[in-house]
């Protein structure tokens, strides 16, 4: 092969990688921006399908839109937290010989910014309660016993577990006052 056969494959090569990690680097960063926008639309319909049954006057619709934005941006901060505290379990964990009441403790730690998150959860929908006619207020408590059951507030609502005891429904739009579930 001569010198400037290989030089060309060599080129040719280089070429393709660039284009390759081109094309991943893109398809990764549309892939996370797509994830952040859903995660500052509040990370699911549950609320939006809540306030949609209400019919809330758009005074209503303002000042709830004001505390969501205020229980994301918390939320959010929260969610960061958490990943680091699992990087440290992780890290506890994978060790040759993992220190049982670190471990521990550090499960702790976790738990207690899970228990955080919740509480701005459920706090932001008792605001959004303070906010309703006796009409609405009925409405919303017979959607809150519906639903907070089954967990669905203070999480996303997309993809999931799809493992051999996945639902075969999940991921699947189904009516918000289905009782299934």
């Amino acid at each position: 092969m001569s010198w400037l056969r290989r030089k060309s494959m060599w080129l040719l090569l280089i070429a393709s990688l660039a284009f390759n990690l081109g094309v991943g680097t893109t398809f990764g960063v549309r892939t996370y921006r797509n994830y952040c926008d859903f995660c500052e639309r509040g990370g699911g319909r549950a609320h939006t399908d809540l306030l949609d049954e209400l019919d809330l006057t758009p005074d209503q619709v303002e000042r709830t839109e004001a505390l969501r934005e205020q229980m994301i941006e918390g939320v959010h901060d929260l969610r960061r937290e958490l990943r680091k505290e699992h990087e440290v379990l992780a890290e506890l964990m994978a060790a040759p010989r993992p220190d049982r009441e670190a471990v521990t403790a550090q499960l702790g730690r976790v738990s207690a910014l899970h228990a955080q998150k919740q509480q701005r959860v459920v706090e932001h929908f008792l605001d959004i309660k303070q906010l309703l006619d006796e009409e609405q207020c009925q409405a919303f408590n017979e959607t809150i016993r519906r639903v907070f059951p089954r967990g669905r507030f203070g999480r996303p609502s997309c993809g999931g577990h799809r493992g051999p005891h996945a639902r075969p429904d999940h991921g699947k739009r189904r009516p918000f006052h289905d009782e299934e579930g």
